[in-house]
């Protein structure tokens, strides 16, 4: 079971963070997440939050990246209530998905909902052992926790097949100087899962350099089969992190 946690004393709203991302360690875009606003979803009130990646120019004459990922969560439990995708990438945008995944707590039950040419189609209604994250919110839940090196967290998080389990390999303490930035004492972390948890790969492992005192994400690395891709904190606004950064 995941205890409640009140995500009003980690987030504020209008907290915006935008990482350069690198590919093999030319620059390919930005990604940005946002805590929007409050509203309510599914009878609860709720923090919105959004992950928006774009690729820059010169990729986009590659493979082009215009993706939004929103996530519903409850202010007072960090529960998910619902899950959102609007994936375009690929030469003329080949690829595109538009989802989202709905969660009752009530019944334990969740929904996946596909959009196609505007008309949704409810598919594969599948029982969840209880409350549970989603693949971006739980990068605001991780907030809560303290992580001691050496230990590992487990997550539960739904996904549009499937229930997984995100885990947390807490590896080591780190310093970290980004330009522009501040210095930062770190924690490094290694995320893993079966199917889809991880926000940043859908499958495999990612390391995350994550601020000591806020568990806010600094960068992130992920080993592809085409390379390895990172992202990089370079500009934040409303965060927690401004209070642990030492300037050079």
């Amino acid at each position: 079971p995941m205890p409640a946690q009140d995500m009003s004393r980690v987030v504020t709203v209008g907290e915006r963070l935008v990482y350069q991302i690198k590919w093999g360690g030319v620059p390919a875009g930005e990604v940005t997440f946002e805590a929007k606003r409050m509203t309510r979803a599914r009878g609860q009130q709720v923090i919105y939050f959004c992950m928006e990646a774009e690729s820059n120019d010169a990729v986009s004459l590659i493979y082009p990246v215009r993706t939004k990922v929103r996530s519903y969560v409850d202010v007072k439990t960090g529960y998910s209530a619902m899950f959102e995708r609007d994936v375009r990438e690929g030469v003329g945008f080949k690829t595109t998905v538009r989802d989202y995944l709905e969660f009752d707590y009530q019944k334990n039950m969740q929904q996946y909902i596909e959009i196609t040419g505007g008309t949704e189609q409810r598919k594969n209604p599948r029982p969840i052992p209880g409350p549970l994250q989603d693949p971006l919110s739980v990068v605001y839940y991780l907030r809560n926790f303290a992580l001691p090196v050496g230990e590992t967290r487990e997550v539960i998080v739904g996904t549009r097949k499937q229930t997984s389990i995100l885990t947390i390999d807490i590896l080591r303490n780190e310093t970290l100087d980004i330009p522009g930035v501040g210095t930062f004492d770190t924690t490094v972390i290694q995320t893993r899962s079966n199917y889809e948890a991880n926000l940043f790969t859908s499958k495999g492992v990612c390391e995350l350099w994550v601020e000591k005192n806020t568990n806010v994400p600094l960068m992130t690395r992920v080993n592809l089969p085409i390379g390895s891709a990172t992202g990089v904190l370079i500009r934040e606004e409303k965060s927690p992190l401004s209070g642990y950064a030492r300037k050079k």
